[in-house]
This record gives C-alpha cells, sequence and structure tokens, in this order.
C-alpha cells in the first residue's frame, strides 16, 4: 500500500499534466496502478481534498481537471463605488471585472471563487461563483436613521452598503452614534444586517474618528493587568546594581537629537576627531533588553505589537509608557543604560575598528533637528561649547560617511512627508511638510552606520540573526520607471534588463532640484520592492549595502530588542540570554513584515483621512499644484503640502481630451493644449470626502 502523501503527489502530477484528459475517479484509479480497498479510499480522501484545496474541480459529469482549467479562478475581490468590483488572482496577469449583478453580495477584501468569461472584448471578466472568506466580521460606523429603520453606515471607504441593525432596549441608539457591529448576516444582494456590540461614543467626539479606524485594523491599544504588575516590579530609575561590568561613559558631552515632539529617545550620539586625524563615532542605543525578558508579559505583549504607531493625536506605543518614555528613554541629565556602538572612521568613511559594548551615559542636552540646523547655518542657540565643537565634528563626519554611502551607489529619495496639525479639540489646523534638513540627514547616516557594523559583526560570526533586506526591483517595475523617465528627458541604456544602481543615482540627484523632480523620485521609491525583515542575508539594494540590519530602536521596534539580545548573546557572551534562536529570528522576521504593512497602511488612512477633512474648508478655491501621474480616467495633482486630488476627464475643461497612453498624456483636440507629469496647474477645489478619502480638482478656466 503506497504512502497517503505520494498518491496525492501523484494524482496532482498526473492531472497537471500538458496531456492529461478528464477522468472520473474509477478511471483514475486504474491509471495510477491502485489495485486494494484502501488505496480507493485514500484517493476519494485525497480527491476531496485537493478540491476543498482549490488545486482541482470536478464537472457536472464526475470528472475531474485542475481548478483553472475548468474556468475558475480563487483572489481577492475589490468592490468599487458603484457597485461593481475587480477580482485579483495571484496567478494571473490580468484582474477579472465582475458585473454589479454578479458579486453575490461579496465585499471589499473577501476571499472568492469567479468563474471566468475570457470571451469579453473588453478583457477577462468573471461573475463570483462562491465566497470563501469573509474580510469583515465586525465593522465600525456610524448610525443613521432612514425612515423608522437604523442602520450603520461604515467607516471603511472600502464598504459601500450600510448595515441593517434593530434598536435594542438599553443602546439609547440616535443618529450620529459612533458603534461597532457585529455583521450577523449577509445578502446575495449585498445587503447587511448586524448587532451593535459596543457604543463608542458621538461622531463628533474629537479624535474619535481616528480611533474607530485603529480599531478597525485589530492594533492594541491597552496594556493587561498582568503587564500593570510587571511594571510595579521594575525600579523607578537605573539602580547601582545594574551598573555591575558596565563602561562608565557619563564623561562624554553625549546628546540626543530628535524632533521638537519626540518623547522616547533610543539614540544617543558622540564623535571625536583622533590624534591620527580618523574620527570616532558612538552611538548609543537604549539598553532595553536589560529590562525586558523572554516570556515576560511585557515582551509578549510587545512581540505581538512589533512597533509603536505614531498617528497625529496620539501614540500606541510597544512598551508601556515606564519603560518607552522614562526608565529606557534616554532622557538628559539622567543616568541610563546603553548597548554602545563605537566606531573609528578614517576621512574616506571607511570603518577600520569597532568596538560594541554595554554602558552607561548620561547625555549633557536633549537636542532638537530645528536647533541643531539652525546652528549650522547660524553658530547661534547651543550655547555650550562642548556641545558645539561634537556638533561641529558630528557634521564633518556625517558628510564623509554620507559621500561614502554616496560613492557606493546607495539610493538617497528625496520623497516629501506630510505632518498634520491639530487642534485640541481634534480638528486640522495645517496639513505642513515634515523638515529632512541637515540634522535629520546627520542622525539618519550614524544610525545606518551603527546598523551595518552590527549586522557585519553579526554575519560574520555566522550566528542567527535578524538582517533588513531589500531586494534588487523587478525588471518589468524598472521598465516602466525606464519608460516614463525617458518622457522627461532621461535616457536610461536599454542594453541589458537590469540597471546599475549608479544610473539610478544619477538621474535622483540630477533630477532632485527640478519642477517634476520629486515625482520621478516617487516613481522609482514605488519601483522598488519592500524592505523587510528577514533571518537569511541578501542585503539591502536601496542603501547599496551587503549587509544591514536594525538595532538603533529598541523602544519602539521589536526588531531591534531581538537584535539587542543576539548581540548580548553571541558577541557579548552573554550565557544567561534564553532564547530560541533559529525559530525566534525566523517567526518575528516574518510577524514584523507582516504588522509593518498593517501599520503603514492605518497610518496612511488616517493621514488622508485628516487631509480630506482639511481640504473641506476650502470648496470653490484655486490652488496651483504640479501633475503627479497620468491615468486613463484623468490626471493627479499633488498641491506643495502633498495634498493629492483627481481632476477627471470631464473636469478638464471645455475641450475633447484625448489620452495619449505611450506619452502619458492628455491632449485637447481643438486647443490642443497637453496635460503631462511635471507640469504646473492651477485646479480648482470641486469636493473633498474624509468617508471616500478623496479629493476632487477641475482646471480653473480662465476668466472671459
Amino acid at each position: 500500500m503506497r504512502d497517503f502523501q505520494a498518491i496525492k503527489e501523484e494524482i496532482l502530477s498526473h492531472i497537471q499534466s500538458e496531456n492529461y484528459k478528464r477522468k472520473n475517479a474509477s478511471t483514475l484509479y486504474k491509471v495510477l496502478g491502485l489495485t486494494d480497498t484502501i488505496s480507493f479510499s485514500q484517493m476519494t480522501r485525497i480527491l476531496a481534498e485537493l478540491e476543498q484545496e482549490h488545486l482541482i474541480g470536478r464537472t457536472k459529469k464526475g470528472t475531474y481537471d485542475l481548478f483553472e482549467r475548468l474556468g475558475f479562478a480563487k483572489g481577492t475581490i475589490v468592490i468599487k463605488e458603484s457597485g461593481y468590483g475587480f477580482v485579483i488572482c495571484p496567478n494571473h496577469e490580468e484582474d477579472f471585472f465582475v458585473p454589479r449583478d454578479k458579486t453575490k453580495g461579496a465585499m471589499s477584501g473577501d476571499q472568492v471563487i469567479v468563474k471566468v468569461d475570457n470571451s469579453d472584448p473588453k478583457g477577462p471578466s468573471g461573475e463570483v461563483v462562491e465566497i470563501l472568506e469573509r474580510a469583515y466580521t465586525y465593522l465600525f460606523g456610524t448610525v443613521v436613521k432612514k425612515g423608522k429603520h437604523y442602520y450603520v453606515e461604515p467607516d471603511d471607504y472600502r464598504v459601500t452598503t450600510s448595515v441593517f441593525i434593530k434598536d435594542v432596549p438599553g443602546w439609547n441608539l440616535k443618529p450620529g452614534l459612533k458603534v461597532k457591529v457585529f455583521l450577523t448576516k449577509y445578502f446575495p444582494d449585498g445587503r447587511l444586517d448586524g448587532e451593535i456590540v459596543q457604543v463608542l461614543g458621538d461622531e463628533d467626539t474629537p479624535g474619535l474618528d481616528i480611533t474607530t479606524v485603529v480599531l478597525a485594523s485589530g492594533i492594541r491599544t491597552e496594556f493587561n493587568e498582568e503587564i500593570k504588575a510587571e511594571l510595579k516590579r521594575l525600579p523607578q530609575e537605573v539602580e547601582e546594581k545594574d551598573l555591575i561590568n558596565r563602561r562608565d561613559l557619563r564623561h562624554k558631552p553625549i546628546v540626543t537629537i530628535d524632533g521638537a515632539d519626540a518623547k522616547d529617545f533610543d539614540d544617543a550620539v558622540y564623535a571625536e576627531k583622533l590624534e591620527n586625524g580618523n574620527y570616532l563615532l558612538g552611538v548609543y542605543i537604549a539598553d532595553v533588553s536589560h529590562y525586558v525578558h523572554p516570556g515576560q508579559a511585557i515582551d509578549v505583549e510587545a512581540e505581538i505589537r512589533q512597533f509603536s504607531v505614531y498617528l497625529p493625536d496620539r501614540v500606541y506605543p510597544m512598551l508601556p509608557e515606564k519603560l518607552s518614555n522614562h526608565l529606557c528613554s534616554l532622557q538628559p541629565y539622567k543616568m541610563r543604560l546603553v548597548l554602545a556602538c563605537e566606531m573609528e572612521i578614517t576621512p574616506q568613511g571607511k570603518v577600520v575598528s569597532h568596538e560594541i559594548f554595554e554602558g552607561y551615559i548620561q547625555s549633557i542636552a536633549r537636542l532638537t533637528y530645528d536647533q541643531v540646523n539652525r546652528f549650522f547655518k547660524t553658530e547661534e542657540g547651543i550655547n555650550n561649547p562642548d556641545i558645539e565643537q561634537n556638533l561641529k565634528v558630528m557634521r564633518e563626519l556625517a558628510r564623509i560617511i554620507g559621500g561614502a554611502r554616496e560613492g557606493r551607489g546607495s539610493l538617497d529619495f528625496n520623497v516629501k512627508e506630510a505632518k498634520v496639525i491639530l487642534s485640541k479639540n481634534g480638528t486640522v489646523l495645517d496639513v505642513v511638510l515634515r523638515n529632512r534638513d541637515e540634522a535629520e540627514q546627520l542622525i539618519e547616516s550614524f544610525m545606518i552606520q551603527a546598523n551595518e557594523v552590527i549586522a557585519e559583526a553579526m554575519e560574520w560570526s555566522k550566528v542567527p540573526m535578524v538582517f533588513r533586506v531589500h531586494d534588487e526591483p523587478k525588471e518589468e517595475k524598472i521598465a516602466q520607471f525606464r519608460a516614463i523617465s525617458r518622457l522627461l528627458g532621461y535616457n536610461i541604456p536599454e542594453k541589458a534588463p537590469k540597471i546599475h544602481i549608479k544610473t539610478l543615482q544619477k538621474v535622483l540627484v540630477d533630477s532632485e532640484k527640478k519642477p517634476f523632480g520629486i515625482f520621478l523620485h516617487n516613481l522609482l521609491l514605488r519601483s522598488m520592492a519592500k524592505a523587510r525583515y528577514d533571518s537569511v542575508n541578501i542585503g539591502h539594494y536601496g542603501l547599496a549595502s551587503s549587509c544591514y540590519t536594525h538595532f538603533t530602536s529598541p523602544i519602539r521596534r521589536y526588531p531591534d530588542l531581538l537584535v539587542h539580545r543576539l548581540v548580548k548573546k553571541y558577541l557579548l557572551n552573554h550565557q544567561e540570554v534564553q532564547i530560541q534562536d533559529e525559530p525566534m529570528v525566523a517567526n518575528v522576521s516574518s510577524l514584523a513584515s507582516q504588522q509593518e504593512r498593517l501599520i503603514e497602511r492605518v497610518e496612511r488612512d488616517v493621514l488622508d483621512m485628516k487631509k480630506c477633512e482639511y481640504m473641506e474648508q476650502f470648496i470653490d478655491r484655486t490652488f496651483t499644484g504640479i501633475i503627479s501621474s497620468v491615468v486613463p480616467w484623468g490626471f493627479y495633482v499633488e498641491l506643495p503640502n502633498t495634498i493629492e486630488g483627481l481632476v477627471s476627464i470631464d473636469n478638464m475643461g471645455p475641450d475633447y481630451y484625448i489620452f495619449n497612453e505611450e506619452r502619458l498624456e492628455w491632449r485637447g483636440q481643438y486647443s490642443g493644449r497637453r496635460y503631462r507629469i511635471g507640469d504646473t496647474v492651477n485646479v480648482v477645489l470641486l469636493d473633498a470626502s474624509k468617508k471616500k478619502r478623496q479629493i476632487s480638482f477641475q482646471i480653473e478656466q480662465p476668466a472671459k
């Protein structure tokens, strides 16, 4: 009798063959040479299993074939506002269009099976035949009343259907309440029934809009009682016993440099010029691992959270405030434990030696980026000779390190980031650009340098490690970038499918000061693979680094905390550090990469929501912006503060506009007017929808 798994592989291999002709179970049994009743029983179980896995399907005649050969596909459906949808399938290059009456009540994000129709000349379409997994069990939304009945309008702009609810005594339902609703019934026509399980408050409550986005994402917001009990056992300040076998670094004028609104200080820095002409760079990182140990409730929670979440009006920290803002935070004038990395660096930017050790510091100043940038420009605002000298040396060294990194091909993206300014009651006062001046770049350079040194030391030791890796971009993405950059005047050679990283770097440097530069930078950034965490080192393409990790932010990133533990165990020979190396490293790398994507989506959702809220007050106002992308349904215009909106085909002006896909431009048939990436245009704000996260512009027409 053959092994169950062996029979399964044999059946699948047989059906996958190009010459396979559909067979029923009895014929398959004979063809596979099975002879006993036990094998037949196994085979029928295997066929059922393969059907459940949607690898094969069964026809009405009882014969079997591959799922896709039978005209089915499995994927994720996205429902548009008008009710139609698209099914995205990993194994198909094109998405399948699903008409409104053939969605079977599926909601955006649902996993579905679609019956494919390739006869449509407009492209592949299909009909949902089964909903495998619902994306939503709960929704957050606002209570509305239509006639005598109550409904919940979901906050999630991807859900376009209101949820019918009953007015259960005790909830005191009224329009405008923010609630959490459990979905009890999904109808084929898309209607939803639900039950309220939590009332969050009135929709006008400050900050409640952000709270519902966070709660809907599943991000953790509270620390449990077991964690609170552990916190009580921690000291208020560093104790004498904590200093044993640590190096005293309090004599050095070490400082922290962060944003003005920062509260947790992971890293401190120091630099000096050595007698031999080299530089000493010290990067001192909060020693969170001294207080947070594997298996503790605090650590278990931190591993689930993976990261701190920063939103316009709040922070959801990875670690409780006693650790993140006090005991582990490198506050000025307070003794704090650190894991130090001191490096000797030549005037050419080469690290000739390094030392990693445990120490304790006492930062002599909490500097802000604005202060340091002001000092670099005016030599004013510090008023401490030791700090001023330290900053001058750091500035020299940062330029050397940055130059060395540029020399090897590192990509420096000049991408604008927005910051939302809120009032005390949570309304948006302004949307401004985050500054990225010399002080910000200095700290970035020092952190990258320390991360590389730590990663290389661990890689050389051939021990388990969490790496920060970045794949080369895919050829099709680079081909798209090459085509668009050519329209903007950059003829990138096509001799090879891969572009040398220094060629990309040259385009970034050359375009930085041009009107379309920011969009070319954004386009290349979108062409890149996503950086991720991995237990296997493949290097970091964007930094042109052969070996890289995240070591410098253990207060707000769990991978950094794990790296600290691995460093202590393998480089500093701390035998008491008990961690399951290989499984822990692989698990944290995978979980961190997933959680990072989730948090990015939440942060982007909140930012887009607040941008739309801000623009609601400016309906009919004129703005000047730059065309950031051109698409078949119009083009997008970005304002100087990163707010972006769509100019649809109908809102370009009194002409018949024709889309040129090859040149990515819209051209007026009669006026000859063109709209291309990088063009400066004046637009009038038509609409800003906080719920839909959409902004609509129209081209300003000249006065008659």
